[in-house]
């Protein structure tokens, strides 16, 4: 028995090894294997929005984004976003929360101006506070829709219609469909 482990782990063992020895170096020289020697920086695009809202309910919000230019056409990227939001309810007892998490996100350019986009969303929150006080958890959102950009020179603004796809009664989002206005870099 001890001989058949021993030609098991030499079978995988050898055929791996062998493979290893004849894979190419994209470059001899360590320092040129780098992320950051590949990476060309110039393909980086930022944007963001900010969310101000005052009333009943106080909403603020911050949501900056980064993404790389795979092709002309194809971005894909990651976001942060904190929310904070109070509740200014006569009946009630006025409670506010802070919401934070990230997102992955990609857009596709159908044309110069109108792409659509598709974003995974995961947030921390206490989302019901006058029934569940100090209950913090996650939610999972799926949005996808499409948007219109106007280029302003190396800086362009952005108009974002999205569908919330799993429309969470817990949600942040009071409706189902999300507008957002931005601003990006590189875009």
């Amino acid at each position: 028995m001890p001989m058949f482990k021993y030609s098991v782990f030499f079978l995988i063992l050898f055929p791996a090894y062998n493979f290893a020895q004849n894979v190419p170096l994209l470059n001899k020289t360590p320092e040129a294997n780098s992320i950051r020697d590949n990476l060309n920086w110039g393909n980086l695009v930022y944007a963001g929005n900010v969310g101000l809202n005052f009333g009943n309910v106080t909403s603020i919000s911050f949501s900056p984004m980064i993404g790389y230019k795979v092709t002309p056409k194809f971005i894909p990227g990651i976001g942060l976003t904190y929310n904070y939001i109070k509740f200014n309810n006569p009946n009630f007892q006025s409670e506010s929360i802070h919401i934070y998490g990230g997102s992955i996100w990609a857009r596709y350019y159908a044309f110069t101006t109108v792409f659509g986009h598709g974003e995974y969303e995961m947030l921390n929150g206490e989302w019901n506070p006058y029934f569940r006080p100090g209950y913090r958890y996650y939610l999972n959102s799926l949005l996808i829709g499409a948007g219109y950009q106007e280029n302003l020179g190396k800086m362009s603004s952005y108009i974002l219609v999205l569908y919330n796809v799993t429309k969470d009664e817990d949600s942040p989002y009071t409706s189902p469909l999300i507008i957002r206005v931005g601003l990006g870099f590189g875009m």
